[in-house]
């Protein structure tokens, strides 16, 4: 399987390194330095969902399992309910026919007989448990108790099962989907023994499609190379979508075969799923089966996949992730761009041929009739002129936005024209099309031995990248280096820095500058901010930067109307400052409701006598926008230098205190952990040392704590800090004894309000100040009073809480109560709840606080650039959305990827668990981040 990109501009991330990602309830580690190291979330949190009709019975031992030897250290089940305050709940917990919802222990033999039976259609329902061991006593009892992190999932009645919690159900389908929940439950049944390599199944995930398409199965779904030595049958089943209908069907010879469920390889290679009409959707779910064939035609040890389900939406427009599969002769209007894919996924060469490779800037946005130089868009690396022959390029419009624009070499249209010499692709431009309108653009290069008649043999192709260029009236950073059309005053500068900055790169041995920055962030109107606090080029940057390049550019939605100011002058025009005014230099942000971009490059050279530069060498352009809220984000504010109302003043002093007080530098910085933002009801009281904790060392190192609220400047706030019962929310300061006792009291229903601590360490004075001060990073969280409470708080939860969920509380807190000696082995329980999609849409991750454009580095088949002090480390985000186009979903169990979980917890700021940290800029990594859907 190979990649393209899936609809977002490529963008990074900085954050800060040395916390572990954590995202259920057990530290994890990862096999890329520093991805995995984003954040530390130390409570449990909530492990996803599955989806149910109403009355569903599911074996809960099948939804979690607390492992293969469980039965020999498990000697108790704890299990609760609790009925979403919204939606309603409604949902029972049977045993032998009893209702015993009520109950909450269970014996290991009671657990494997306990059904969780759904409630009403709309109803949803959250469900805990906890794995207990401990030494049994003659009365029932245990001693040394040590339990499992609390796991909860959420059971959603929508009308929909979902793959996940098929092989839990023991509600008997009807048979418009029996076929689809069988195959699905016989690949859990069917794993093999513990030495047994399962076979696996790979996918091009969800695609979409033009009413009646068809598409080879065994190009959608792939078992490897090995598979005619290993797979004797693949089951395949298909199922409508409950609301959008389906109507798709399996086609084998000119027959239907969509109620067959087993198919030979023969078979399978020459299976069709044909789409349904347009407006539907439609679940595939395979399976590859192993085993030894039987004289009868049967099999004996029978080992499958794990079962992969994808979806068909039929919108009228076909995703290039399933071109290779396509068997329907697309229209003149997208001919050529589909072929090219398919002939990429054809002429791949023989298992010992490298692929020639094409890197891209990813998708990007323009203003109308934009000129792009094609070969600046995508790039087959420094060798191409010796091993690349042809480059074959092809246009589509979106079906829904249209397109229009064209491909043009030395002033000819020659859209039509799929094949150019590599002289041609260096000339050829792509010219956008009108205001409102989209296009892919897709380019193979493709390799072979010229022959005397102009052709090729031994063609080998690069598999197909594509992009999409959207017509949004912005251009995008990361396609300004192609740009050829002369922009316009308003963003000359803007985009002169970007194009420059790709142009003096230095040669292949040059160390190229580096720029860390603070990412995208929200501020008030005509606040100001040092530069120098929002981007930086590292403890080095006095001996080795000569110049800094700055320019903004204004929204061309939103508006802009920052300034840039030195020594009280406005200097929003001017392009090149010293070090020294960089230093000084301010940018001042516009209107409320406004947004805009901030670009800057750090520049080296060797100084000329008259004040010019030789030998230029620039950083990568870095691009970050400031968005005027009304509110400012944490992670700008220890550039601010506009003095903060009463209403956030402490807040923000802690934070940029915490920037001022990191040490020298081989001070180890304290640190704090967190159970993340979390959700109350009104008036709910929690220990806020069990909201953020310093670790088992605090009481040698931490010598006060920082703390202090901030209300939300649109729902309002209204929480307080408790002390021994007297209110000390304007107090910032506490002893650890202090802190020990610290209280916080959730303000009014649909409030929210944020936290922010820092750990202080230093040497105490008699008069009972500090010195040597080092502060730990600024961690903030969120407390949002929806009337629900979330389960990572639920340990610091000091409110006694009602009948309706005093047991799932009880059970959670005991969890984090009985976690035995430092030595124990705590067991440990997975689920089949499946993590839900961050709650910021896949589209809008880019505009996340924290996240930054740049240019000067490529995605795709080539690595990023990496500059120096820098590594970008490219991740691909599709898996955080099985929803989306490339997406897919799985029977097998739940797996915890910490790198994906950590990006959530970075750009996913509101969500529960997450948080936001201010800490030492220059200590800063980034992370590429683009999302990409699978092709054959």
């Amino acid at each position: 399987m190979t990649s393209v990109p899936s609809g977002i501009p490529p963008f990074y991330a900085g954050y800060q390194p040395g916390y572990v990602a954590n995202g259920s309830g057990s530290a994890s580690g990862g096999a890329t330095p520093g991805v995995a190291d984003i954040v530390d979330v130390r409570a449990p949190l909530p492990s996803g969902s599955f989806t149910a009709e109403a009355g569903d019975s599911f074996s809960v031992h099948e939804l979690f399992s607390a492992g293969a030897k469980a039965w020999d250290t498990v000697e108790r089940y704890r299990v609760a309910l609790r009925d979403d305050p919204v939606a309603g709940g409604g949902g029972r917990l049977m045993l032998n026919g009893q209702d015993v919802t009520d109950q909450v222990d269970f014996s290991p033999l009671e657990f494997n007989s306990l059904l969780y039976v759904a409630g009403p259609h709309g109803t949803k329902q959250d469900l805990v448990v906890v794995a207990r061991a401990g030494t049994p006593v003659l009365g029932g009892g245990l001693t040394n108790i040590v339990d499992s992190p609390a796991v909860q999932i959420s059971a959603n009645v929508t009308g929909s099962r979902s793959i996940n919690a098929a092989s839990a159900l023991r509600t008997q389908p009807g048979a418009d989907e029996a076929n689809f929940i069988k195959i699905a439950q016989d690949a859990n049944l069917y794993t093999g023994i513990s030495s047994t390599k399962r076979p696996a199944v790979t996918t091009v995930g969800n695609f979409t499609a033009e009413a009646g398409d068809s598409f080879s199965v065994h190009e959608l779904f792939d078992a490897g190379p090995k598979a005619w030595d290993t797979v004797e049958r693949y089951r395949v089943a298909l199922r409508d979508d409950p609301a959008a209908g389906g109507g798709g069907r399996l086609m084998l010879n000119g027959q239907d075969v969509t109620d067959q469920v087993d198919f030979s390889p023969l078979e399978f290679n020459s299976l069709l799923y044909v789409a349904g009409p347009n407006g539907t959707k439609q679940d595939i779910v395979v399976v590859a089966r192993a085993g030894t064939p039987e004289l009868g035609g049967g099999l004996t040890d029978i080992v499958d996949s794990p079962a992969v389900q994808i979806t068909a939406g039929v919108t009228g427009s076909r995703s290039i992730n399933a071109a290779s599969a396509l068997r329907t002769q697309p229209g003149a209007d997208e001919a050529n761009f589909i072929k090219i894919a398919q002939d990429a996924n054809l002429y791949t060469g023989i298992s010992s041929t490298k692929r020639p490779a094409v890197a891209t800037v990813g998708d990007f946005t323009a203003e109308a009739g934009d000129s792009f130089s094609v070969h600046e868009l995508f790039d087959a690396g420094p060798s191409a002129w010796d091993s690349v022959e042809r480059y074959r390029v092809a246009l589509r419009d979106d079906p829904a936005a249209g397109g229009g624009g064209r491909l043009m070499l030395n002033g000819q249209d020659v859209t039509d024209q799929v094949d150019f010499s590599p002289l041609e692709f260096n000339s050829l431009l792509y010219v956008a099309g009108p205001n409102g309108t989209k296009q892919d653009i897709v380019v193979v290069a493709r390799a072979g031995t010229p022959e005397l008649g102009g052709g090729l043999t031994d063609i080998v192709d690069s598999p197909a990248v594509q992009i999409t260029a959207g017509v949004t009236g912005s251009r995008s950073i990361n396609a300004a280096s192609a740009l050829r059309t002369q922009p316009g005053a308003d963003e000359a500068n803007f985009v002169k820095i970007v194009q420059d900055a790709n142009l003096f790169t230095g040669i292949s041995t040059t160390t190229r500058p580096a720029l860390t920055t603070v990412g995208n962030f929200t501020a008030e109107a005509g606040d100001s901010f040092s530069v120098h606090e929002l981007f930086d080029a590292g403890a080095k940057a006095w001996d080795s930067v000569e110049r800094y390049r700055v320019a903004l550019r204004d929204d061309p939605v939103a508006g802009g109307g920052g300034r840039l100011m030195l020594n009280g002058q406005d200097v929003t025009g001017q392009i090149d400052f010293s070090p020294l005014e960089f230093n000084s230099l301010l940018y001042v942000a516009g209107p409320n409701g406004t947004k805009q971009d901030l670009v800057v490059v750090a520049r080296a050279g060797t100084p000329e006598l008259g004040g010019g530069l030789t030998d230029i060498v620039d950083s990568p352009a870095v691009q970050i926008s400031a968005n005027v809220t009304g509110s400012r984000s944490i992670n700008a504010a220890s550039a601010l230098r506009t003095q903060p109302g009463a209403d956030e003043a402490n807040v923000l002093k802690i934070v940029q205190d915490a920037n001022l007080f990191t040490g020298i530098s081989g001070t180890t910085r304290p640190a704090l952990t967190t159970v993340g933002n979390f959700t109350a009801e009104a008036g709910d009281n929690f220990s806020v040392h069990e909201l953020f904790s310093a670790g088992a060392k605090a009481w040698d190192t931490v010598e006060r704590y920082r703390i202090a609220l901030r209300d939300d400047p649109v729902a309002g706030g209204g929480g307080r800090l408790m002390l021994n019962g007297q209110d000390v929310t304007g107090q910032v300061d506490f002893s650890p004894l202090e802190f020990n006792s610290l209280l916080y009291v959730a303000g009014p229903n649909g409030t929210k309000q944020d936290i922010v601590v820092v750990a202080r360490a230093g040497t105490p004075e008699l008069g009972g100040g500090l010195t040597n001060i080092i502060d730990s990073p600024a961690v903030q969280i969120s407390a949002n009073v929806t009337g629900s409470r979330s389960i990572n708080a639920a340990s610091a939860l000091r409110t006694e809480p009602g009948a309706d969920e005093a047991d799932f509380l009880r059970v959670v807190r005991d969890a984090a109560l009985y976690t035995g000696l430092s030595g124990a082995t705590r067991p440990a329980v997975t689920t089949i709840g499946q993590p839900d999609a961050p709650t910021v849409p896949l589209d809008a991750l880019a505009d996340a606080i924290g996240a930054f454009r740049m240019a000067g580095g490529t995605t795709g088949a080539a690595a990023l650039q990496p500059s120096s002090g820098q590594t970008y480390t490219l991740a691909d985000l599709a898996a955080l959305y099985p929803g989306a186009v490339g997406g897919s979903r799985t029977g097998a169990a739940a797996t915890t990827n910490p790198a994906l979980t950590a990006l959530a917890m970075l750009l996913d700021t509101d969500a529960i668990g997450m948080h936001q940290s201010a800490g030492d800029r220059r200590a800063r990594q980034s992370v590429a981040l683009q999302a990409y859907l699978k092709t054959s």
